[in-house]
């Protein structure tokens, strides 16, 4: 992966959009002040790619202070092809993190991500062939990390050592290898386990058959049991129904004893009842003498009464005679009433009819005038139908005119392509032609066609005119039709206009009539000058009428006081009532009290028979608990029977077993073998491909080429004081050989631990261990790098080991496509070409290249 440009906002302390350009860059120097912003660019490179960074986990800490969104985007080299990856993070969003990758291709960017984030990244990891982790522990020295590689515990180390170089197929097939194993081990266990059972079960058969014959005795004995249990079952259920019985007896006793006890109840009430009823009619009796005085007196105000009756029935003639003229007077005047309403209502429409008359009479106008323009309509359609008819038959003639210049025009084409052939011949006479005359018959033949073609031109122009026209004509001629199919229509409008107009006239003779009429009838209902006689004869009637209504006032009076006076014949009636009823009551109660005394004899008696009962249904609790008891032993033997019967079924499925079993023995025998075997092939494939195996050995022949680089290196940044040397075995306490990977280091002073060394050497030993396994990985198809990231490290040497170092980096800027330190010292950056430098402003940090030489 070699970087080309790089793109950052809101990323830490970048805050607007800011471009970093890689391109013709191999060494170079990223410079700045501590917190300037440095690693971000780093932390910006390994977000993009794998959404990690050595200093967090989390994206949400990355992005700049005051923003809720962040993007970086990265253009790079992998193998011959570009790439584009986009990373973008926003707070707000679901899903906050997204992902995007491209590859370029003649300068536009061809999405090819996946279908989820995951895979895409896996893609990047295919693309890059490694994972954060291998990068990190080899192509970039982070800061704080450069002894990641060195200072990992030796177990450790061969680990990424192995990822490096491309273990992770040899992990794979080395788990594979233990999956099968492990399957076969399972399927070994099982295999002995199930032929572990079978012998066992085989060797059971004569215990199960001398257990069946017992169990077939024992069933036969617990079912004659079971049947004992059966009868005696029977016994006690009929003891216990005949008891139910008498039960049902007593229950029955007992409800009519408390009916009985209600019956004597209402008795009792009834009893009651009437004496309080014969008290009642008693009282009334007394008031005899009262109700004697009260009848007297209403016999003479119904006497009175119907004196006044005669009198008033005398005088009702001349009231009936009064109210029959008062009748026909009213009469009268609601019949001059009704016919001056009906005559109004006549002039009201006669009014508004002849107010239309002048309306029908313009409206006639103008359906006359329509008339005549739908005359005058009817013979323009006629002369249009007749010019169509004209058009269609011109239409039809130049039809013919240019299907024949048609073919004309082809035949000439035939023609002229018979001509234009290397030997062509004339196509009148058949005859060769020479070439002056072949050209004269070509232009010829050209000149006819243009003018056939010219010809068809102008028919087809005239065509698309004649109908243009025609169809403009049918068109007018389909819109006076239908002006015309309207003149039914008028003329029946004007026939009914005519015939209102006339009818009009005679009605305005008529309202003048009924305007005179309606006057007179009006005068008369205003003077009272009607039905004179009929009011004269009833002025002679009132004082007859007036003696009449004094003797219906003195009735009205008299009724009054008969109405309050009547109530005493209802207490007469009730003083006759009370003597009946007294009789009847006395029997009555006498009768009640013979039934109640009845009633009470029965109730002592059945009282007697209900207690017989209880003391006999008192022993069925005993019954239904020896039924109870009966039930359980019978259920239990019927369960003892059963269980006797299903051991019975169970050893004889049992022995069928036992048969199948002896059959699939030697199956399963000869299975076993098979799984042993490959179990035996998967351990030694899993040992053969294991660390200690294929791994180991690849090792074992990479650690000579890495400790020779590393040395080279380390020679020129110390002057050959110090040296590494790798070990990939030692001597455990028990005195076995154990796989390990140890670093040694030794200096003038002989070989010490590595973290006896000063922070200078050490740094120096990581540096040069660190760029030989990225030489090494350089010259391998595994994980190629041709990318070199150096991130601090540097405030431990002094000014001779920063020339060292710097000799070193430049030793192998030939090897790396792309090598880029990052420092804070003054000193460092001027002993480099190019330098990036980094600025911190309030607004966020920016960036500068800057070429020296």
């Amino acid at each position: 992966m070699i970087p080309l440009k790089l793109r950052l906002e809101n990323f830490l302390s970048y805050r607007g959009p800011v471009e970093l350009d890689f391109a013709d860059i191999s060494v170079a120097c990223l410079w700045g002040e501590n917190g300037s912003g440095k690693s971000a660019i780093l932390d910006a490179i390994t977000w993009a790619l794998w959404g990690k960074t050595s200093r967090t986990s989390s994206s949400r800490e990355l992005v700049h202070l005051g923003s809720d969104e962040m993007a970086v985007e990265l253009e790079f080299i992998s193998g011959q092809d570009l790439y584009k990856v986009r990373r973008t993070f926003n707070r707000n969003r679901t899903p906050q993190e997204q992902l995007h990758l491209y590859q370029v291709r003649e300068g536009r960017p061809w999405p090819i991500m996946e279908a989820t984030k995951a895979d895409t990244q896996k893609k990047i990891d295919k693309l890059l062939r490694m994972d954060y982790d291998t990068f990190i522990n080899s192509a970039f020295l982070a800061q704080g990390r450069a002894g990641e590689f060195t200072s990992k515990p030796p177990s450790e180390r061969k680990e990424v050592l192995g990822r490096i170089l491309g273990f992770d197929f040899w992990d794979r097939l080395e788990e594979k290898a233990k999956e099968k194993r492990k399957e076969a081990e399972n399927k070994e266990r099982e295999l002995l386990g199930e032929l572990k059972q079978i012998e066992e079960e085989i060797k059971e058969e004569k215990r199960l058959k001398d257990e069946l014959k017992q169990a077939r005795a024992e069933y036969e004995q617990l079912n004659v049991r079971y049947s004992k249990l059966q009868e005696e079952l029977r016994s006690i259920e009929d003891e216990l129904h005949a008891l139910k019985e008498k039960e049902r007896t007593l229950n029955e006793k007992r409800d009519k004893l408390g009916r009985l006890a209600k019956d004597i109840g209402e008795i009792e009430g009834k009893i009651k009842e009437n004496r309080r009823k014969l008290e009642g009619y008693q009282e009334t009796i007394k008031m005899e003498k009262e109700v004697l005085e009260n009848l007297e007196k209403l016999r003479k105000v119904r006497g009175e009464l119907e004196s006044l009756k005669e009198e008033i029935e005398g005088l009702k003639p001349f009231e009936a005679k009064a109210n029959e003229l008062e009748r026909k007077i009213a009469e009268e005047r609601s019949r001059l009433e009704g016919e001056l309403k009906v005559l109004k209502g006549q002039e009201k429409l006669l009014a508004k009819d002849i107010a239309n008359l002048e309306g029908y009479r313009k409206e006639l106008a103008e359906v006359e005038e329509g008339l005549a323009l739908l005359d005058a309509q009817e013979m323009e359609a006629e002369e249009m139908e007749s010019r169509v008819e004209k058009l269609t038959e011109e239409l039809s003639n130049l039809r013919r005119e240019k299907d024949l210049a048609n073919e004309e025009a082809r035949r000439l084409m035939e023609q002229l392509k018979m001509l234009s052939q290397a030997e062509a011949n004339c196509p009148l006479c058949g005859h060769p032609l020479s070439s002056h005359r072949k050209d004269e018959l070509i232009g010829e033949f050209q000149n006819r066609l243009e003018s056939i073609m010219a010809s068809i031109r102008e028919k087809d122009q005239k065509e698309m005119e004649l109908k243009r026209e025609r169809e403009e004509m049918q068109r007018r001629i389909q819109a006076l039709q239908e002006n015309l199919s309207r003149r039914n229509e008028l003329v029946k409008r004007k026939a009914g206009l005519e015939e209102k107009a006339e009818r009009l006239e005679e009605e305005a003779q008529e309202l003048e009539k009924l305007r005179a009429r309606i006057r007179e009838i009006e005068e008369i209902l205003q003077s009272g000058s009607y039905a004179l006689e009929l009011k004269a004869e009833r002025g002679a009637l009132e004082e007859a009428l007036s003696k009449l209504r004094e003797f219906e006032e003195r009735w009205n009076q008299l009724s009054k006081e008969e109405k309050a006076l009547s109530v005493w014949e209802r207490e007469a009636q009730k003083l006759e009532d009370a003597r009946e009823f007294c009789q009847v009551l006395e029997k009555t109660l006498m009768e009640f009290e013979k039934e109640l005394e009845r009633k009470r004899r029965e109730k002592e008696d059945l009282e007697l028979e209900v207690k017989r009962l209880e003391e006999e249904v008192a022993y069925k609790v005993e019954v239904e608990r020896r039924l109870e008891e009966k039930e359980r032993e019978r259920e239990e033997a019927s369960k003892k029977r059963d269980e006797a019967w299903g051991r019975v079924a169970s050893i004889e499925s049992q022995l069928k077993k036992i048969v199948e079993l002896k059959s699939s023995k030697e199956e399963k025998e000869a299975e076993l073998r098979q799984v042993r075997e490959e179990k035996g092939l998967y351990q030694e494939l899993a040992e053969a491909v294991g660390k200690n195996g294929v791994q180991a050995m690849i090792i074992d022949t990479a650690l000579p080429e890495l400790e020779r680089e590393a040395n080279a290196l380390l020679a020129r940044m110390t002057e050959g004081r110090m040296q590494v040397r790798f070990d990939t075995q030692k001597s455990t306490q028990g005195g076995k050989v154990q796989e390990t990977l140890e670093i040694k280091i030794s200096d003038e002073k002989g070989t010490r631990d590595y973290k006896l060394y000063s922070g200078g050497e050490s740094f120096r030993v990581d540096l040069a261990i660190r760029i030989a396994l990225a030489r090494l990985l350089a010259r391998r198809a595994g994980a190629p790098l041709s990318v070199l990231f150096v991130d601090e490290g540097f405030g431990t040497q002094d000014a001779e080991g920063l020339d060292k170092v710097v000799e070193a980096i430049n030793s192998i800027r030939d090897e790396f496509k792309f090598v880029l330190v990052i420092t804070h010292l003054e000193e460092l950056k001027e002993m480099f070409p190019v330098r990036i430098e980094v600025t911190k402003r309030p607004s966020g940090s920016s960036v500068e290249v800057i070429r020296v030489w």
